[in-house]
């Protein structure tokens, strides 16, 4: 990949959950505005076989670039201008708390708790208009959420202040809302909560 392209990171397990076809359509899409774009996929899966023969009948050889799991991430996400995330299911994933402490934005599918880090301030919320229990395995997805995906991620690669805000409200929000002593804190409170508190007793007790 040659220095300098603007690169969007896509980093997961290669499973239907992560929807890497979806991936596909928006690398397909972005790169028709920003030619030099390249999504860089970090991960392995049952899928990757099918995922590279898709990207050879797509034409996307030289846009899509598969690199295998790493043990080490920080280099891509360094490298990175964007992380993508357009999962049909998550919590609040691993791969959102890494690449906000890296500086870099998410375009993240509005699932589980990706509210609670993500907003427009790092990156964008998309809504996801499939469900886990109908759509699993279903590789064709609408213009209007493939356009939702692609309309933030061009934002990002082509507008340098934009990228440069995103960047640095990432990194303070994991360094000022969600550090290991807020979390610590946090699970201290509860737990005396519960073991103080007249109505968690109660409950308790009853149960």
């Amino acid at each position: 990949i040659e220095f300098g392209r603007p690169i969007v990171l896509f980093i997961c397990r290669l499973h239907p959950q992560k929807r890497p076809y979806l991936m596909l359509q928006i690398a397909d899409q972005v790169r028709q505005k920003v030619p030099d774009v390249a999504f860089v996929v970090v991960g392995d899966g049952d899928l990757e076989a099918s995922l590279r023969a898709r990207t050879e009948d797509m034409g996307l050889q030289r846009t899509v670039y598969f690199l295998g799991a790493k043990t080490d991430v920080r280099p891509y996400y360094r490298d990175a201008k964007a992380t993508l995330v357009c999962s049909l299911k998550e919590g609040l994933s691993l791969t959102a708390y890494e690449s906000c402490a890296m500086g870099v934005p998410v375009i993240s599918a509005d699932v589980g708790g990706q509210k609670d880090l993500i907003d427009d301030s790092v990156g964008a919320l998309v809504p996801c208009l499939q469900s886990e229990e109908d759509d699993l395995n279903e590789h064709q997805y609408s213009d209007e959420e493939v356009t939702s995906y692609v309309m933030p991620l061009v934002r990002i690669l082509t507008d340098e202040t934009t990228w440069r805000k995103m960047s640095a409200a990432a990194r303070a929000r994991i360094e000022h809302g969600f550090t290991i002593r807020q979390m610590v804190d946090y699970f201290d409170t509860e737990f005396h909560r519960l073991v103080t508190d007249v109505n968690a007793i109660a409950s308790r007790q009853k149960k």
